[in-house]
Formats: structure tokens, C-alpha cells, sequence
């Protein structure tokens, strides 16, 4: 893959769509090329760039559950906090993949876990650290 500083290439720039190489990427589920991607955006200060909905990269492998790929996105500086446009972060989107998967295999739904801060309601998720009630239905 060429993406090296040698060649051009930046990977902190946009497409028409607001999308970056690594976005794209991760928007295609291409797991090798966001690994790759990684590094070299992390080096260019691009890693939390947001395409047009205000999602960073980091919430793709949250959002499908690929912690491997999570930890190289945070080992490289990838912030969770960042809201998208709906003011979701990445931790809102990792406590709605915890909870969809708890409450479908028949949790009850009034267990509360107050030293990681969620509480689970409902069919919902709260999360105290971003302060979103999230519906996971």
C-alpha cells in the first residue's frame, strides 16, 4: 500500500463525501487497510477526523465489535469522547453493543453497574460519563 510521506500522500485529507483514506476504509469494513491506516494518520494528527456525520473513524470498529482494531485505534491516540452529530461518542456506541447483546440473551433489564458508571434501564442504556440515554431497540 502506498501511503507514505515520500509519495504525497495526506492521509488527513478529504474527499468530496468528507471522507479520509482511513475512513473510507473503515466506511468499507476493509479491516487490514484501517490497520494499516492507522499509524501514518495518527502520525499526520488525523485520527479524529469526522466524515460529514461527525463520525471518526473509532466508531466503526465500536459500532461491529472488532476490539483488536478498537485498541490500535486508541493505542494511536483515538479519542472516545468525540460526539458526532448526534452528540453520540464511541463509549455511547461500545455501551449500546454491551447492552443490545445482554439484553437480547435475556438479561434483566434493572441491573445497575455503578463503578463503570452504566446503568441499564429498560431496553435502554445510560451512559453518566457522556450523559446519553440510548435506546438499544
Amino acid at each position: 500500500m502506498l501511503l507514505h510521506k515520500d509519495v504525497g500522500a495526506k492521509p488527513e485529507l478529504k474527499d468530496r463525501n468528507g471522507l479520509t483514506v482511513l475512513l473510507l476504509a473503515c466506511n468499507v469494513g476493509h479491516i487490514i487497510a484501517a490497520e494499516l491506516l492507522v499509524a501514518p494518520t495518527a502520525a499526520a494528527e488525523a485520527l479524529d477526523v469526522c466524515n460529514a456525520m461527525g463520525r471518526t473513524a473509532l466508531m466503526w470498529p465500536v459500532e461491529t465489535g472488532l476490539m483488536s482494531v478498537v485498541e490500535r485505534f486508541v493505542a494511536a491516540g483515538a479519542k472516545a469522547e468525540v460526539k458526532d452529530n448526534n452528540w453520540i461518542t464511541a463509549l455511547a456506541l461500545a455501551c449500546v453493543k454491551v447492552c443490545d447483546i445482554l439484553v437480547l440473551s435475556g438479561a434483566k433489564a434493572t441491573a445497575a453497574e455503578t463503578s463503570a458508571k452504566i446503568s441499564v434501564q429498560s431496553v435502554g442504556c445510560w451512559v453518566k460519563a457522556t450523559g446519553h440515554w440510548i435506546k438499544t431497540n
